[in-house]
């Protein structure tokens, strides 16, 4: 599985969410699963990408950049 780069995901999620935890539930994810994703060792779902473009306010052109940069 490729290795991707989550640092401006992280960045988005504090600024909009506060905590992982907090991000975690409102994507529908245990924080487990979540850190599995920041880690590479499992890959975003798309209902998942989906409700993040929405909490994060992710402008849909910026959608590689944040979740396929590597």
């Amino acid at each position: 599985m490729p290795v991707y780069n989550y640092n401006k995901l992280r960045g988005l999620i504090r600024e909009h969410f506060g905590t992982l935890d907090n991000y975690a539930d409102y994507i529908g994810i245990s924080y487990t699963s979540l850190q599995d994703r920041l880690n590479s060792r499992l890959p975003f779902k798309q209902d998942e990408i989906e409700k993040s473009i929405k909490g994060l306010k992710i402008n849909p052109k910026d959608i590689d950049i944040i979740f396929f940069a590597k």
